[in-house]
């Protein structure tokens, strides 16, 4: 277990060399990793810390660790996406784009949790153009991502994924769709008191 609190401190502190000296000593540490032992593995602790040179060099090691859920059932790119980490969004995408699909415990996937935490909407483009087909997903309560926009009043990503749906033939479809409580993007606008969301159109 002392290799493995080495590893952990080493993301936390994003030391790559201290991580190169541990694979060199046991080039199968990574692979050994489990979250039955630990919540997250180091992975999500430098992708949470923002610590994109290690999250490279792990990736370069054992890219399969970025389909690893932690015990929430949050992927790398949760926690990339939710943290507004474009750079490290990007790296991840690189060797897993099909994490863009991957649902956390309670139903949610890597768009959902930065248009909540209402990231830097290039977060927004980058997973979208990894994978159009997230767009179309629903979430809480049937809610699509621009209901999701409207409740979160992420203004900026509403705007985004309206212009990306322009020119699209259910782009006027997707601002009429309902929720499961009979609402559409304009009606929960309205309820918000949110008057720009109103002007928007396809």
């Amino acid at each position: 277990m002392e290799m493995e609190k080495k590893l952990y401190e080493a993301a936390f502190e994003g030391n790559v060399p201290n991580l190169k000296a541990l694979i060199q000593e046991d080039p199968l540490i990574l692979d050994r990793i489990s979250t039955a032992f630990f919540q997250d593995t180091p992975l999500h602790v430098a992708t949470l810390r923002g610590r994109l040179e290690f999250v490279h060099a792990v990736l370069s090691h054992n890219p399969q660790l970025a389909a690893e859920p932690d015990s929430l059932g949050h992927l790398p790119l949760h926690v990339a996406s939710a943290k507004g980490n474009v750079e490290i969004v990007r790296e991840l995408l690189r060797v897993g784009p099909s994490s863009c699909l991957a649902r956390t415990k309670d139903g949610k996937l890597p768009l959902h949790l930065a248009i909540m935490k209402g990231v830097k909407v290039e977060v927004l483009t980058e997973l979208t153009r990894a994978c159009p087909e997230s767009t179309r997903s629903r979430v809480d309560g049937g809610c699509s991502i621009l209901h999701l926009c409207v409740r979160y009043d992420n203004l900026d990503a509403l705007k985004v994924l309206v212009e990306m749906f322009k020119g699209q033939s259910d782009c006027n479809d997707l601002l009429n769709e309902i929720n499961d409580d009979g609402n559409t993007v304009l009606h929960l606008a309205a309820l918000h008191k949110n008057l720009e969301v109103l002007f928007l159109s396809c």
